[in-house]
Parts: structure tokens; C-alpha cells; sequence
């Protein structure tokens, strides 16, 4: 599923990007990246991702709010009822050098203790034609199999999963 955005997406998530990158920078030092350009490229893929997935579950508009260091969680982006959903995005880039994956903090509650409320909504995000397309929705706890990175650098706190992996789920 393909879900188109616009400009004003695209500027939106750009600024919060920005924002972000002002008191988050360490933070994204610390589980492995340097480049801010990356980081904030990375930060962009991510909103998007977010975007798109409201516009699929035709739910209320991303969280926009940038927290303080302390107070960020691995909270879900989306929440429909009792589902909790957690966006996870990959660039077009991206795609090309590792293949679809998507990376997790070691310590997410996903990775370890996935409740039957989690699902994934894994997407890939095309910058140049402001298009989002939502590859698979799974339930966490369904995902048994996780991957070591494939970026040396992000091992130490970070564990990938690989589309090609995933067995059961929503197929888009």
C-alpha cells in the first residue's frame, strides 16, 4: 500500500527534524551514528513513515512534540484502540545497500517482551516522490527471529530485522 504526501509533510517533519537534532544529538552518537546530516535524514524517514501510516489507519495526526532526553520511551507512534502501533521506516537508500530491515534498540520492550497489544507497521519511505509504502503489519510477538546489524558500528545497542525473515503477518 502507497501512501502519497505532500510538500507540506515533507516541511513539517523537516523542521522537526531540526528541532530534534538540537538536544538529541549525543543521543544518536551514542547508538552509533556521527554524520547529523544522517541523523537528521533519518529523523525525516521517520516522521514520514509516521505520516503515512496515520493516513493508512485514517487515525489522528503524528505526535510532533519533541521530549526532553529523559522523558523519550519506545512508547508506541500510534495508538487505535488497544493497539499499539510502532512505525518503523527504512529510506529508498537504505533499501538498496542492506535490503528491506528495520533497526531496534536491544533494550526496547519490543525486542524483549512484545505484549499482544504491538504491532509493526514496517514501511519504506521514497524522499523524491514523497511516498510512503507500508510493506508488512505484523504483531511483535509474532517476530521470533532477530538479526544482527549489518552496519558494524550499530551492534552494540541495535538489532535488525529482515523482511525476508518475517514468516507470518499482513502482507501490503
Amino acid at each position: 500500500m502507497i501512501m502519497k504526501l505532500s510538500k507540506y509533510h515533507l516541511k513539517k517533519c523537516e523542521k522537526f527534524a531540526d528541532d530534534q537534532l538540537k538536544g538529541s544529538a549525543k543521543l544518536y552518537a551514542y547508538r552509533g551514528e556521527s554524520s547529523k546530516l544522517k541523523m537528521r535524514e533519518d529523523i525525516i524517514i521517520g516522521k514520514l513513515a509516521e505520516v503515512g501510516a496515520c493516513k493508512y489507519f485514517k487515525s489522528k495526526k503524528p505526535d510532533f512534540t519533541i521530549y526532553e532526553r529523559s522523558k523519550k520511551s519506545y512508547s508506541a507512534d500510534l495508538k487505535l484502540g488497544n493497539m499499539r502501533i510502532h512505525v518503523k521506516s527504512q529510506s529508498k537508500e537504505s533499501v538498496r545497500k542492506y535490503g528491506h530491515s528495520w533497526l531496534f534498540q536491544r533494550s526496547d520492550q519490543i525486542v524483549r517482551n512484545a505484549t499482544p497489544f504491538d504491532f509493526l507497521v514496517l514501511t519504506s519511505v521514497d524522499l523524491d516522490k514523497l511516498e510512503v509504502t507500508i510493506l508488512k503489519i505484523i504483531r511483535a510477538r509474532e517476530i521470533n527471529r532477530w538479526g544482527e546489524c549489518r552496519v558494524p558500528r550499530y551492534r552494540h545497542s541495535k538489532v535488525a530485522l529482515y523482511l525476508k525473515e518475517i514468516q507470518d503477518g499482513y502482507d501490503h
